[in-house]
């Protein structure tokens, strides 16, 4: 018999959901890319965290900050440890006037079947 550790609400809804998760998540210990939105409400709460901690000059320095941390989070640049190790980032060079412009998308999300659009999507809805 395979030692899961304590069990907790998590990991029986994760288990009666599908026992194939668990068995990858809690038993395997793989880590499965996160859902854009998932990673897109973190980063909104740190915004949010950082609207009240740093006095922002104006709404437009806010938005640049907002642009700069939507890009690095997407990309994987605040991972740590064995996340860090395990990332793997795709360049993509979207259809735009600027052919230098590059967005970098981290395996540790997943940004579903057009990760362009969905990018573009989240940084416009911060």
């Amino acid at each position: 018999m395979v030692e899961v550790g304590k069990t907790s609400a998590t990991k029986l809804t994760t288990y009666f959901g599908c026992s194939l998760a668990y068995f990858i998540k809690y038993v395997m210990h793989e880590k499965v890319p996160q859902n854009f939105r998932l990673v897109f409400g973190k980063s909104i709460h740190y915004m949010l965290e950082k609207f009240y901690e740093v006095n922002f000059k104006s709404a437009e320095s806010f938005g640049k900050f907002w642009k700069r941390y939507w890009f690095s989070a997407v990309a994987g640049d605040f991972l740590k440890g064995r996340e860090k190790e395990r990332l793997h980032v795709q360049e993509i060079i979207p259809n735009l006037k600027k052919p230098e412009f590059v967005i970098k998308i981290g395996n540790h999300v997943n940004m579903g079947s057009e990760p362009v659009g969905t990018f573009f999507n989240c940084m416009r809805l911060g």
